[in-house]
């Protein structure tokens, strides 16, 4: 990797007259992600993006789709079964749609964001999201397309080898492919639903998404929820029916900004017609759970399938009394847990953004104690072996002065598949300073994204041996129209 920060170094060095090209690039990124979620306290923004070589990105995207697949199949197995929901045995107070979807689930589950971390360079899946509103989806596509612009303008049209899977490019193949199962009259006109309070603080966002479908044959019009309506089973809105809609909020935001959650409801479950992507309803696809599943199944799996599980996803059992399979042997879990603190994380089953998560090491062996006697009762979380992230460099700017600053920083990666299509990837970041071992959506985090070098960024810096592909990737896959 030394040789691909080697490459954009030379690009930082370039100065634009009296003006740092760093000090450039970061006025660009605060510019184009104004409102958006990537700034860090500090006020610093990154201008050295994560890079991977081509090789590492496709072996990325494919360990995803790999796992993806079985975890497809493992909930649509337990699904099947009559006494599925009471076989779980992860505690009494069930959410009601924990394993009950509702007809736009199948779409939810083709849109997916895998966290992953990288430790020693080997690929662990801590989590899988499988959702319509994915975090990070609304400013990675414009975190790339920044950097790529302005490598670009560094080099003055010519570019210097990089590139990234390009979000809207994913999303709007995707739709189509879902078009092309029904009839179409006319245009396909795809709504793109958001709240008020959103559509304003994401509008590069939403702008920007807007023109891509605009430009590749879709109607793109974008609405808030109170102006859509539902008519014989099609949502409506703007003078348009609708062929596709998307949810670009979260139910619970929609409640926060008092609207009408009746109306709301009634746009999901009446739109028998229109094709309405959604948030996952059903919980069992993205709620932890589905991880301890794939361990406790892994035995009898196939043996690529349980070299996939034991290779790549961190033991995961739900924290319960008894015994679980750990790695192809039965321990006692409880007393496993408790003499495993420093290794162990514990999760609940179904929050998210980091809320109630306990790291062993950043607690005492008397509160890991308490924490899992409580957790086990419940019968709602999962214990997880912690996978320490290795550390990556990041030079950050601030945008006035054009000062630098280095240090290093711990990585989770997001990324994007949609539809079995690459859609970049998002990658949050978290100075190691402070102690904590938790990268999550509501700590200091601050938001990157990765860039994937051709090979002739290698030849350029002396590394004439080093071919990972034969030519660029085809604009089919990795698309500039950013």
């Amino acid at each position: 990797m030394e040789v691909l920060r080697k490459a954009w170094s030379q690009l930082l060095a370039k100065g634009e007259k009296d003006d740092s090209a760093a000090a450039a690039l970061a006025r660009l990124l605060a510019l184009r992600m104004d409102g958006l979620d990537i700034d860090s306290a500090s006020g610093l923004l990154p201008v050295l993006p994560v890079m991977l070589t081509a090789k590492q990105e496709f072996a990325i995207h494919q360990l995803v789709d790999e796992l993806c697949t079985l975890i497809r199949r493992v909930a649509k197995d337990i699904m099947a079964c009559p006494d599925g929901l009471s076989l779980l045995g992860i505690g009494d107070a069930q959410h009601e749609n924990f394993m009950a979807p509702c007809a736009s689930d199948r779409h939810a589950a083709d849109i997916l964001r895998a966290d992953v971390i990288l430790n020693c360079g080997k690929p662990y899946i801590i989590e899988v999201n499988f959702n319509s509103l994915l975090g990070g989806s609304s400013e990675t596509p414009v975190l790339t397309g920044a950097y790529l612009d302005w490598c670009l303008r560094a080099e003055h049209g010519e570019g210097m080898g990089f590139t990234a899977a390009n979000f809207f490019s994913a999303r709007t193949h995707y739709l189509w492919s879902l078009l092309r199962r029904n009839p179409l009259k006319g245009r396909p006109v795809v709504a793109v639903i958001g709240l008020p309070s959103d559509i304003e603080t994401y509008r590069s966002f939403f702008e920007r998404e807007q023109h891509y479908l605009r430009s590749h044959g879709v109607l793109a019009i974008l609405v808030p929820p109170e102006k859509v309506a539902v008519v014989d089973g099609w949502l409506v809105a703007g003078g348009h029916r609708l062929d596709i809609a998307i949810r670009q909020y979260q139910l619970g935001d929609a409640v926060r900004d008092e609207l009408d959650f009746a109306h709301l409801r009634s746009l999901e479950q009446e739109a028998r017609h229109t094709i309405f992507l959604t948030t996952q309803h059903c919980q069992l696809y993205s709620s932890k759970y589905i991880l301890a599943e794939l361990h406790a199944r892994a035995p009898g799996l196939d043996a690529a399938e349980r070299q996939l599980v034991y290779e790549h996803v961190p033991w995961t059992a739900v924290l319960r009394e008894g015994r679980a399979n750990q790695l192809g042997d039965a321990v006692d879990l409880l007393p496993f847990v408790l003499a495993n603190r420093e290794g162990l994380v514990i999760k609940p089953i179904d929050a998210n953004m980091g809320r109630g998560v306990v790291v062993g090491r950043d607690v005492t062996a008397e509160q890991w104690r308490r924490v899992v006697e409580a957790a086990a009762t419940e019968g709602r979380h999962v214990v997880q072996w912690f996978v320490e992230s290795d550390l990556f460099p990041m030079l950050s700017c601030d945008p006035a002065s054009g000062n630098l600053q280095e240090s290093y920083v711990q990585s989770v990666f997001g990324p994007y598949q949609l539809g079995g299509r690459p859609g970049g990837i998002n990658v949050r970041q978290r100075r190691v300073d402070d102690g904590c071992h938790m990268v999550n959506w509501d700590n200091d985090k601050i938001m990157n994204a990765a860039l994937t070098a051709y090979p002739d960024v290698f030849a350029a810096n002396g590394q004439e041996g080093v071919r990972e592909s034969s030519a660029r990737p085809s604009k089919a896959v990795h698309d500039f129209d950013y």
